[in-house]
């Protein structure tokens, strides 16, 4: 993948044959594979082939593709690039490259190390970066006039026996070498093969000054992505580095600027200051407005809010806003869009106002399902202190906590019913879109809804994969909706587990792998558990715990509903099955 510019950034790079190579008449080993993603993020991945493995060229070709086409698919609903968050579908990118490698050893009929490479990979943009590595090179990151490293340098974290030794992607102790590093600081970042770490590194911690200042500086000094790549072969082919005979590869990515205003222009005409930062999501940046503790603003990044069709979508929804469920009894609320705002300078449309939370907090409902005391596994020494700051008591005292998960799911179907029922679906339900606010769920991620409005469609985001029924999200209304429904049931069940899958099983017939495999190919393992063969994992809660009539709806959703999307049930239908079996008030979606 080439060189890329854009409003968000300058995005760069090149591969430079080494002399020893060239000498050799042998083929440059390494690859690179860097892509703009539409919402101003950048995703990079470097391969170096190992020079002793015949057909390492192939490899690391395969491995950089697989590795972007993985980062671009799982990191689609991932707002914030922290470690919970980004983890794990960088890992996933890892291993989904190594599967490439070996499949097209397979296709090659070689053995899997003469395909062998290292692998660096990394996403960025204004929520973060986050990166990792298998193997030498390294990531480093442009903070100011700093440049400190995203991931250890290798030597530094493996017990190597010689300085030119590396443990690449299809050793099977691969594992030995991989790093994992986030930022939330940053301008910009380096991702560069071992070719280059003669200049690169001042020591095991540190990288130099002087090269990567040149570097920045050569790469922020040009407009032309092509032009710069074109600096940097130049400088590359020249003394000193021609000195050095491996090939030698560098992707340089700025990040993209965020709003650059301090003040934003109502639809009623009120100009109104932005106040404390509260965040950032992969395209736009949340702020309280100045004087309010209830009003906030999401605002777009240059590129976003130009996008064809996003105006038009806000002003739908802020025309046909779902009933707000905190009339609900207080068990949820939205960050629905109130009003669009507008630059104060020309009066472009640049983000939305929206109600925030009581707490600001960045808790989501699966870190909260994950880390409920379970009373099956009878661990009553659990601390429970800060769970009595995020969730609040319902029913009975010695139901405590097992009420509150109620409680919450309550909450999430509230929610998915309050936007069913304005002729809505929400799409993209992602955990991280479910913050716990105090005593109630707060739904974040409402610029992603599926709208239908004077006959336009304005699509969604599709659900992340753990959350994403058998036959995908689907682009009309109802098909969207049916996929709310089993996404909502995922959910719930996690709520109600301890965080785990409807689908993950253990025994001889249990498929293990992505989510989207195993909602694909193993049967709900809890309602006939098959003991040896197909069966609950062994760290989850009793299933029968849950009482009758809600453990039926999980059955009509995960054994019917998986072939048959229509039988699932719905939001209103999970609202209803909570209030029968609490004390609560009646909620206005059973009247």
């Amino acid at each position: 993948m080439g060189p890329t510019a854009t409003e968000a950034g300058l995005l760069t790079g090149c591969s430079v044959i080494g002399p020893k190579h060239v000498r050799g008449n042998l083929p440059n080993q390494d690859a690179w594979c860097a892509e703009r993603l539409d919402d101003g993020r950048f995703v990079i991945a470097v391969s170096d082939g190992l020079g002793e493995a015949e057909f390492s060229q192939v490899g690391s070709e395969q491995a950089t593709s697989a590795a972007i086409d993985s980062l671009k698919k799982n990191l689609e609903s991932v707002d914030r690039l922290d470690t919970e968050a980004a983890e794990e579908p960088i890992r996933e990118a890892i291993t989904t490259a190594r599967t490439a490698v070996a499949d097209k050893a397979a296709e090659m009929d070689e053995q899997p190390t003469e395909l062998d490479t290292t692998l660096l990979v990394t996403v960025a943009g204004p929520t973060g970066i986050a990166g990792a590595a298998v193997g030498d090179g390294g990531i480093i990151c442009a903070d100011g006039d700093t440049y400190p490293l995203l991931v250890p340098r290798e030597e530094a974290v493996v017990n190597l026996p010689a300085s030119h030794y590396t443990i690449p992607i299809m050793r099977d102790n691969w594992e030995d070498s991989y790093r994992f590093g986030t930022r939330d600081s940053f301008d910009g970042v380096a991702v560069f093969s071992d070719g280059l770490e003669n200049f690169t590194w001042s020591d095991l911690e540190s990288a130099r000054t002087d090269f990567f200042d040149s570097i920045f500086a050569l790469v922020r000094d040009h407009d032309d992505p092509d032009s710069a790549a074109e600096t940097l072969i130049e400088i590359l082919e020249s003394h000193p580095y021609n000195e050095f005979g491996d090939d030698k590869t560098i992707v340089i990515a700025d990040l993209p600027p965020g709003f650059e205003d301090d003040k934003v222009r109502t639809e009623s005409g009120e100009v109104r200051s932005l106040g404390e930062p509260l965040g950032y999501r992969t395209n736009s940046s949340v702020f309280r407005l100045e004087g309010s503790d209830t009003d906030g603003v999401n605002l777009y990044t240059p590129e976003k809010r130009n996008e064809d069709g996003l105006e038009a979508k806000i002003q739908a929804m802020v025309e046909n806003p779902p009933k707000d469920a905190s009339t609900a009894d207080d068990t949820s609320s939205s960050a629905w869009p109130l009003e669009a705002v507008r630059s104060e300078e020309d009066g472009q449309f640049v983000g939305y106002r929206f109600s925030l939370p009581h707490d600001f907090s960045h808790r989501n409902v699966l870190e909260v399902a994950e880390t409920f005391p379970s009373d099956e596994l009878g661990q009553d020494n659990r601390s429970r202190g800060l769970l009595d700051t995020v969730l609040h008591r319902l029913g009975f005292a010695d139901n405590r906590w097992q009420d509150d998960r109620y409680d919450l799911a309550l909450g999430l179907a509230e929610l998915v019913a309050s936007v069913h029922q304005r002729g809505h679906a929400l799409g993209n339900l992602h955990h991280e879109t479910f913050l716990i606010d105090g005593t109630r769920v707060y739904w974040s991620g409402c610029e992603d809804v599926h709208v239908v409005s004077d006959g336009h469609t304005f699509e969604s985001r599709s659900a992340p994969e753990r959350y994403q029924p058998p036959e995908g999200t689907g682009t009309e209304l109802d098909e969207v909706q049916r996929s709310d429904h089993f996404g909502l049931a995922v959910h719930i069940f996690q709520l109600l587990m301890d965080g785990h899958h409807p689908y993950e099983a253990e025994g001889t017939a249990a498929t293990d792998g992505a989510f989207a495999e195993i909602t694909r190919s193993n049967h709900f393992p809890y309602r006939d558990p098959q003991p040896d063969q197909l069966e609950p994992p062994a760290d989850s809660p009793s299933y029968t715990r849950i009482p009758t009539h809600v453990r039926t709806l999980f059955e009509r959703c995960f054994i019917e509903g998986k072939v048959h999307p229509e039988v699932r049930p719905t939001a209103k239908e999970w609202v209803a099955s909570f209030e029968s079996g609490s004390n609560r008030k009646q909620s206005y979606f059973s009247h």
